[in-house]
């Protein structure tokens, strides 16, 4: 049995003429909304009689009987006196039946709930779809169509950036982007303007995905979650000027016929004379190998680049592209990014405070990590790796001096893991100080540390390696370098901690466990460490060489001064009658000796035999060193 809906005209209601007169005998009109076409209603629920087309008017100005329609039906009204002439404000449109479920749809539901918003009429943004909030991209009629295996799919570039306008527009907000692909053929656009209200430094926007995922295996085109893909010809992203941009839970792929060459620019620009506090959090940054884009000097494609940008945390990132991460705090023609939408600032500024926490960077060609002259940048629990196989050419973190030289890299702190780099850290800038670094490295092929000619202060060298080449060097230069304080961190297997005479040092620490120092230490003669050497023993001394071979004395056994200025010995028991093995070649001549036995002791003999000035006063205990001086007048060696 049909039911109907009862129509919003009343037989309580009274109509009047355009002065004020009952319209006795009044005619009411029903048509289709929006037409002239007559449209049937009924007297009752039950649709089984039929009003009349024009109802007429009792005598007191009302209906005879209410007004019903079918489910869906909508009606426009129109009021006519007896003699047919329309009553001023007597038409009425789109009239719906009464609790008619037909009308409660989602987009009508959204309508109520999400109209248009002020900020949208001011921004020039009209939604498409009111079944979602502000900010919403299918709210503008976004399209995830992509197709991986085609790489074909619907251009959402201005469906994005009519929301990331509304959001600016409302002073702020989350522009929200749900599972599938969205296929952009130009930048997103979120560089800050200058201008007061609408600049994101007033103006706070998160970018929020569904999460992402990949599926790797070969031959598979498997992205979960939300993707932004660019095909845009630059940069996915250009967020030049911008603050407060937080982006979560979202992945952005260059790839395809017109691949963005690059993907997220993080910048400062003329008109904003900063770029600060812009987030990443569970974000995937794959941008394909791009040799000549953007014209990055040979970088390739840079999956997140950083010009000048301040206080930016990333964690839980994932980036791949022939360089993942370069940043830079002068655009000189070192890295010549260019904005999409603004002009980037030449104006040299500090590119500090950046914090990378728990990040993949992935390399596709080139080096994992390209640091200009940058400071005050930590990089915690991460991992430098090789995209497809291993790199055997480029080391896995590059530091570079930039602006001509004269801007240097400073206090930056490294942990985690390098994989699939012949190399860890190769250092084309001419002064850097403050910077650690804690790595663990499998199979290490060069010196973990490279570099030209380089001052270094205050720097923390410690590379564990795995299954590295045997008689690894920690460090080579290639030309005269300098190194005060800090450390250099060697472990089993290796060698010495340089491979050339080309490092000078002051006052640096030399570390390790249980390693070898029979061999030369490689550094320029005058050089000054201190070293914590085979089984934690302290060696410190100047222009130090060190006995090629460790000794195990017996009972008179005499030591063999002349082969260097440090010799290790390993006793077997406690020794007595201990003979220097010759005179000093020099006045002043310096010699340490070590006892590395962790039991016995070792006792020189009386003055004379042995030329130690105190004989068999001179004891050096277990686990202890003992430093002599020769003096030539007296032809003896004296102990400190």
């Amino acid at each position: 049995m049909a039911t109907g809906y009862l129509l919003p005209i009343s037989t309580i209601l009274q109509f009047f003429t355009d002065q004020g007169v009952v319209l006795s005998g009044g005619k009411v009109y029903t048509y289709v909304a929006g037409t002239t076409t007559p449209v049937a209603t009924y007297t009752s629920s039950s649709l089984s009689v039929l009003q009349a087309n024009p109802i007429i008017l009792q005598s007191n100005g009302r209906l005879g009987s209410p007004v019903w329609v079918p489910a869906g039906v909508t009606v426009k009204m129109v009021l006519q006196d007896s003699s047919g002439n329309i009553i001023s404000g007597g038409t009425i449109d789109n009239l719906q039946g009464i609790n008619d479920p037909s009308y409660l749809t989602q987009a009508a539901i959204g309508l109520a709930l999400y109209p248009q918003t002020a900020a949208e009429i001011s921004a020039g943004v009209t939604p498409t779809n009111y079944a979602y909030p502000v900010g919403n991209v299918l709210r503008y009629g976004a399209v995830a169509d992509y197709n991986w295996s085609t790489g074909i799919g619907t251009d959402n570039a201005s469906v994005f950036n009519s929301a990331i306008k509304a959001i600016k527009y409302s002073g702020g907000g989350v522009l929200t982007v749900p599972v599938g692909a969205f296929r952009i053929a130009s930048a997103l656009n979120f560089c800050g303007t200058g201008s007061y209200p609408y600049d994101f430094g007033n103006c706070p926007i998160i970018v929020q995905g569904q999460g992402m995922g990949i599926d790797f295996a070969p031959g598979n085109n498997a992205y979960g979650g939300s993707w932004v893909v660019g095909q845009t010809g630059n940069w996915i992203a250009d967020c030049t000027g911008a603050q407060y941009v937080k982006f979560n839970d979202i992945g952005f792929r260059g790839t395809g016929t017109g691949m963005s060459q690059s993907g997220i620019l993080c910048a400062r620009s003329t008109a904003v004379t900063f770029a600060q506090n812009i987030g990443f959090k569970n974000v995937t940054i794959w941008v394909d190998t791009y040799p000549t884009a953007n014209g990055n000097n040979g970088r390739g494609s840079i999956a997140l680049a950083n010009n000048g940008a301040e206080q930016m945390v990333v964690e839980h990132c994932w980036l791949i592209s022939d360089t993942p991460y370069a940043a830079t705090y002068y655009n000189s023609t070192d890295l010549a990014f260019t904005s999409v939408y603004t002009t980037i600032s030449n104006t040299p500024a500090t590119t500090t405070l950046c914090n990378y926490r728990n990040v993949v960077f992935q390399a596709i060609t080139k080096q994992a990590l390209y640091l200009q002259g940058v400071q005050n940048h930590t990089f915690d629990t991460c991992i430098w790796t090789v995209y497809g196989g291993s790199n055997t050419t480029n080391y896995g973190i590059e530091l570079i001096s930039g602006n001509s030289g004269t801007q240097h890299c400073q206090t930056l702190r490294f942990s985690g893991q390098i994989e699939n780099f012949p190399g860890a850290v190769t250092i084309q800038d001419a002064h850097i100080w403050n910077v650690t670094t804690n790595f663990m490295m499998p199979n290490p092929t060069l010196p973990y540390i490279s570099g030209g000619a380089v001052i270094m202060e205050n720097c923390v060298w410690n590379v564990q390696h795995l299954n590295g080449s045997s008689g690894q060097y920690a460090m080579t230069f290639t030309s005269a370098s300098t190194m005060s304080g800090g450390e250099i961190w060697l472990y089993s297997g290796d060698t010495s901690p340089t491979a050339n005479t080309n490092l000078g040092t002051t006052g640096t620490l030399i570390k390790g466990g249980n390693i070898d120092l029979s061999g030369a230490l490689g550094f320029t003669a005058g050089s000054s460490y201190v070293a914590l050497g085979a089984k934690g023993i302290t060696v410190q001394q100047a222009g130090l060489s060190i006995n090629s071979s460790l000794q195990t004395p017996t009972n008179g056994f005499s030591i063999p001064v002349t082969a260097g200025s440090l010799v290790r010995c390993n006793p077997a028991s406690s020794v007595t009658g201990l003979v220097m093995g010759g005179y000093g070649t020099l006045p002043g001549q310096q010699l340490t000796i070590v006892n590395e036995s962790s039991l016995y002791s070792m006792t020189f003999a009386v003055v004379g035999t042995s030329f130690v000035a105190d004989g068999t006063s001179c004891v050096i205990a277990a686990n202890r060193k003992m430093d002599f001086v020769y003096d030539a007048s007296a032809g003896l060696w004296y102990h400190s």
